[in-house]
């Protein structure tokens, strides 16, 4: 996802940190061939069970994980095996896909198909093709391996094997079975380690199975913990050594437009170890971890020393209040400071954090360098010295957790934010992010819930959503449309607050070609044929200001021919447009990533001889339970031949950002309103040779277009009122 990479809060506790030695682990033997168990009678002759395996067309008849904790590392293993019923799912199966971190290696791979007839084939590690996956993360991967990982969260480095399956038919039974350990090239400081697998998978699960295991040679005594996480009634077993959870009958996790994160919505297994003497001075209480984490973390790390001071008043001068002595502050941390995870390093390989202590605020300012985690405790450690109460706080992006209030939600929470009271408010504040800024929080912290220490005690902190209004795209054109159907002109786009924030994190470390490409890719959706030329971009690294892009668009065929008459939408960027949701049903809630207005002012010169004949402006939609609005203003000049349209779309009107799956029968049909309003339609006729009185059909000079009547209908069910983040329980609809 976007932004910057949330790390778990027990890698901010170092106060409080055991040290466990993962040294490099000896030479392992591959199992040359995998030696696999006869399939029981009741998988050979399954069947579909549920609606959902009937629909899907093939079904995980049999799912087992299981990771044993050693003194030298971490041994895991998965085996799968799943049944194709029909058609349906062929082609998708007949894909093997394996991705997990560089850093685990592997020690057995392979597949078995075992067709109706009892035959088999057996594939092998070397039967795949291997490729490296750069940073992107496997919790957008539905079927990977390792969902998330307790030190790169899934975003660093992965590899990728996958194998094709030829020979795959109906009634064949696949079975993949794979083993790997966990590598730790020197000594770590580790006192926990948590890892979240993906139990619920494309396909239904008819039972999983996850064993968590101490092997009996461990030196260290370790608190073995597995925890099922929105799994329908999962069963665990305990003793000693061994923790055993078991779920049957999961229903299919399917990515949808729009959906929360998947830590939100989908079935996992934790597997959390905890060395013995942390964990018993860690209760689950909140309070306990904010005051015995958060607190002392804060105390330790965010200490100003003299030279943390003397900055602090350096970069204060001149300062007249509160608000503007903070901005300061963030400003410097952000911009002086070089981001190791966000900056290019290309020229300074001596300051990657792979290989070294972590770094304390005096550390970052000393240095000028630092990961996003550590700048964000420069930040705070130059408030405090500016008179600040300022803390640490763990929360979570919203795209992958919107709210971490959950249990364990202190493991899956990430660290690197600070919190500062200003007069009587606390404030989130991400300077750690390059591309946070100061007056609009990132947009992926907004929604959210954040947790930190005060008075000695867990305070929530509800981050806030900006309005629209912070957050706006407007496009100006100037277009020429002729006689052959072909539409010509110059485009300007403004883009301003999180709008212009995901332009950056796409767009500033690249090159005009790049760019250039970007842009031509996003055209092309609005006009498949389009030709983009003198694309100019406006862009600086100062978050506050706008980015603005200008390029000329040349489109063969925009318009129709009916005939000698002329068929065109003025709203012209979605005169191809189809409906933003298309699915029937809905299985997850539907989550926005912020609230915007997308604002449209276009001028279409019409081509010579033609003129409009009559024609009607689209209904406006205004849901202000959904906080969605869209009105479209057409006004024809005939001396000038223009047509003018100017459009206005607004989500996330009062922070209406999330709402629960049973919403999605309202919002899909508002949505389609929207769509059939933009892609409306005026048609031009060619002008009589012989002037003629006005027709009374025709609307006169420079007069708005009437809207069309009658007036479209509302949709029949309304959307529930939205939530800033996600609820933990679904609420009723609130139909019309």
């Amino acid at each position: 996802m976007i932004g910057q990479r949330p790390r778990s809060l027990h890698v901010l506790i170092h106060s409080l940190m055991v040290m466990a030695v993962f040294t490099a682990l000896p030479a392992r033997t591959r199992t040359a061939q995998i030696k696999w168990e006869p399939i029981p009678a009741a998988d050979l002759k399954a069947k579909p069970e549920t609606p959902e395996a009937e629909e899907s067309g093939a079904e995980v008849l049999s799912l087992r994980l299981e990771i044993v904790v050693e003194s030298e590392g971490i041994t895991w293993s998965k085996f799968q095996r799943y049944k194709i019923y029909s058609e349906r799912e062929l082609e998708e199966a007949k894909m093997v896909i394996n991705t997990m971190p560089r850093r685990y290696r592997l020690e057995e791979l392979g597949v078995r198909v075992t067709h109706p007839n009892g035959s088999t084939e057996e594939y092998g590690e070397k039967d795949f093709t291997k490729q490296t996956l750069q940073k992107g993360g496997a919790d957008a991967d539905v079927d990977g391996d390792m969902l998330i990982d307790e030190d790169d969260d899934g975003f660093g480095e992965r590899n990728d094997r996958r194998l094709y399956l030829k020979n795959l038919g109906v009634g064949d039974i696949v079975e993949f079975s794979q083993k790997g350990y966990w590598v730790r090239s020197e000594e770590s400081f580790i006192h926990v380690n948590a890892s979240l697998f993906p139990i619920q998978q494309r396909l239904p699960v008819r039972r999983a199975e996850c064993r968590l295991t101490s092997a009996a040679s461990m030196e260290q005594a370790w608190d073995l913990n597995i925890i099922g996480l929105h799994l329908p009634n999962p069963k665990i077993q305990n003793n000693d050594s061994v923790q055993i959870l078991t779920a049957a009958n999961l229903p299919p996790y399917r990515p949808e437009k729009m959906a929360p994160g998947m830590r939100d919505t989908r079935g996992v297994v934790m597997m959390l170890m905890l060395v013995s003497e942390f964990d018993a001075n860690f209760s689950k209480s909140w309070d306990e971890i904010a005051k015995n984490g958060l607190g002392e973390a804060t105390s330790e790390w965010c200490a100003p020393n003299a030279a943390l001071k003397s900055k602090a008043r350096e970069l204060t001068i001149g300062a007249s209040n509160d608000e503007e002595k903070l901005r300061k502050l963030y400003q410097f941390c952000q911009n002086e400071i070089i981001n190791v995870d966000q900056d290019s390093l290309r020229n300074r390989p001596d300051i990657s954090t792979a290989k070294r202590e972590p770094y304390r605020a005096k550390d970052v300012l000393a240095k000028t360098h630092g990961a996003p985690h550590e700048i964000n405790r420069l930040f705070i450690a130059l408030a405090k010295a500016a008179g600040f109460e300022a803390k640490l706080a763990c929360s979570m992006p919203r795209s992958l957790m919107s709210n971490i209030k959950v249990p364990y939600g202190w493991i899956l929470a990430g660290d690197a934010y600070a919190v500062i009271k200003v007069g009587k408010a606390w404030r989130l504040y991400n300077p750690g992010s390059r591309w946070a800024s100061f007056e609009t929080p990132y947009w992926d912290n907004q929604g959210t819930n954040a947790v930190f220490e005060n008075k000695g005690k867990a305070e929530w902190l509800d981050n806030p959503v900006t309005p629209p209004e912070n957050s706006q795209l407007t496009r100006t054109a100037d277009l020429i449309l002729s006689g052959d159907g072909s539409l010509t002109g110059t485009v300007t786009e403004k883009l301003e607050g999180h709008v212009a924030t995901m332009w950056r994190e796409d767009n500033m470390r690249r090159g005009r070609g790049d760019r250039v490409s970007d842009l031509t890719t996003r055209v092309l959706e609005s006009f498949p044929n389009a030709k983009i030329t003198n694309a100019k971009f406006k862009a600086t690294r100062n978050n506050e200001t706008p980015v603005e892009l200008t390029y000329t668009i040349s489109v063969p065929d925009f318009a129709q021919h009916l005939g000698q008459d002329l068929s065109f939408c003025p709203d012209a960027f979605y005169a191809r447009a189809t409906p933003f949701f298309t699915d029937e049903r809905r299985t997850q809630p539907i989550q926005f990533p912020f609230a915007s207005i997308q604002i449209d002012h276009l001028k279409i010169t019409l081509p010579e001889h033609y003129t409009l004949a009559g024609g009607s402006a689209p209904q406006p939609t205004d849901i202000p339970l959904a906080g969605i609005s869209h009105k479209t203003r057409l006004r024809y000049d005939k001396k000038s031949r223009q047509i003018l349209c100017d459009t206005e779309f607004v989500l996330g009107r009062d922070g209406k950002l999330y709402f629960p799956k049973d919403a999605y029968r309202g919002l899909k049909p508002i949505f389609e309103m929207i769509n059939r309003a933009r892609t409306h339609s005026l048609v031009l006729k060619p002008e009589p040779s012989v002037s003629a009185a006005p027709d009374s059909g025709k609307t006169p000079d420079n007069k708005p277009i009437p809207s069309s009547a009658p007036a479209e209908e509302k949709p029949k069910h309304e959307p529930v009122e939205s939530n800033t983040h996600a609820s933990t329980e679904d609420e009723e609809p609130d139909g019309t």
